[in-house]
């Protein structure tokens, strides 16, 4: 049986993932106002996958006969206008909010010595690794072409065909 805080811990969790995936389609719809298609079709992916995290953790609190309450989903605010580097940059802004989030989690899970969780929870620490590192080469690439707009359509036309 799952501790009550960390069940209330992963409900929040789901909140956080839907409210991640709302900020990550409203990039998209930005990118997709300035043209850049590319950029656009890589923050819907990015919802999409935001969702499917708060399944996974729906889908867990199920397996474990744990009740699901998603209240207070909340989306960040963007401020407007807003620049590509500006985009990419809240994007990894949220991917690091996230981690935290998940770490918080995880420490909660060691302190109760709630092992199943602990299990449970790699696959999130190991997924948000990879998620930093991309949003962090993403954020710096965008910044180092800001100049260039040739080379930033170049990058838009790779990141929209999943080449990053």
């Amino acid at each position: 049986m799952i501790d009550s805080q960390i069940v209330i811990l992963l409900q929040s969790q789901i909140a956080a993932e839907f409210s991640a995936a709302n900020f990550y389609f409203n990039l998209s719809s930005v990118c997709n106002s300035l043209n850049f298609k590319g950029f656009s079709h890589y923050f819907l992916q990015a919802g999409c996958e935001e969702q499917a995290h708060a399944k996974k953790i729906i889908e867990y609190l199920f397996l474990n006969e744990q009740p699901v309450d998603i209240r207070d989903i909340q989306t960040k605010e963007i401020a407007m206008p807003i620049s590509i580097p500006d985009v990419f940059n809240s994007a990894l802004e949220a991917e690091i909010e996230i981690t935290e989030r998940i770490n918080t989690i995880m420490l909660a899970a060691v302190n109760l010595t709630d092992f199943a969780t602990q299990n449970f929870l790699m696959w999130f620490i190991d997924e948000q690794k990879k998620a930093v590192a991309e949003a962090k080469f993403l954020a710096r690439r965008v910044l180092d072409l800001s100049d260039n707009f040739a080379a930033l359509c170049d990058l838009d036309h790779e990141v929209g065909e999943d080449e990053i």
